[in-house]
């Protein structure tokens, strides 16, 4: 998880503010973490008052899963703070992690008009339904979700989009699928969806990017914003491409 510390430390705050300890342990074992420990770490002062500050800081540093964390807060507080807290959550957001949540809370990235990437996927998610490709229409959904939360998962799902868009493209068209990656995207040339140029063959170009993906997706290095941003952008406009391709030559 990649949250900012602005965003955990609002998170955290809505918890221990909003909810009763017993309320607290319940958020904690939706995110799977232990009911004791999180009691543990809650006291009373002498003036016996309750503090849970600890408790609700030890939840947003430990779920595994943001998306379900944000949930549960929000299931927590119900409908009478829930405006006030989407309201505030997304403004921080939208400011520290250059995203928003949509209306099923989910963190989704906010990308340069003038790149046209949200037209872009609007765009991909229409044609693969079209086409059929249910694999990598789910691997895609699954890329755009994650991403701005767990850079390294949406870059792995994004590796996973691109292969098997190759798969079910081949696949498409009657042909079995050859042994290793390469040889896969080389038959993409059988009906010009790549093209061998002189100096810059698009195979390669395409091999480069399924490597790229595949070391920022798979290794333990972390990878950077500005990493994660470059190639989730790069890779997303390749994606569109081969899918324009590939309608140009369905229409033929």
């Amino acid at each position: 998880m990649e949250q900012i510390l602005e965003v955990k430390g609002y998170l955290a705050d809505v918890i221990a503010k909003n909810n009763t300890l017993g309320e607290i342990k319940i958020i904690g074992m939706k995110v799977g973490l232990d009911p004791e420990e999180i009691e543990s770490l809650s006291y009373s002062d002498p003036f016996g008052i309750q503090h849970n500050e600890d408790s609700a800081m030890y939840i947003v540093e430990n779920a595994e899963d943001s998306g379900l964390l944000i949930k549960a807060v929000f299931d927590a507080v119900g409908r009478l703070h829930f405006d006030k807290i989407y309201t505030e959550l997304n403004s921080i957001v939208e400011r520290t992690m250059h995203a928003r949540m949509d209306g099923e809370l989910n963190v989704i990235p906010i990308l340069e008009p003038n790149l046209k990437i949200l037209e872009k996927e609007t765009y991909i998610e229409r044609k693969l339904k079209d086409f059929g490709f249910d694999k990598t229409l789910a691997n895609y959904k699954s890329a755009i979700k994650t991403y701005k939360t767990d850079y390294k998962g949406s870059i792995s799902l994004l590796r996973s989009t691109f292969e098997s868009l190759v798969d079910e493209i081949i696949e498409s068209k009657g042909e079995p699928l050859k042994g290793n990656r390469k040889d896969k995207i080389v038959q993409l040339t059988n009906w010009e969806i790549l093209k061998k140029i002189e100096r810059d063959n698009e195979v390669e170009h395409s091999y480069r990017i399924f490597g790229l993906l595949s070391h920022y997706g798979s290794h333990t290095e972390p990878i950077t914003e500005e990493e994660a941003n470059f190639l989730f952008i790069s890779t997303l406009a390749f994606i569109w491409f081969l899918i324009n391709r590939y309608e140009n030559m369905e229409t033929k």
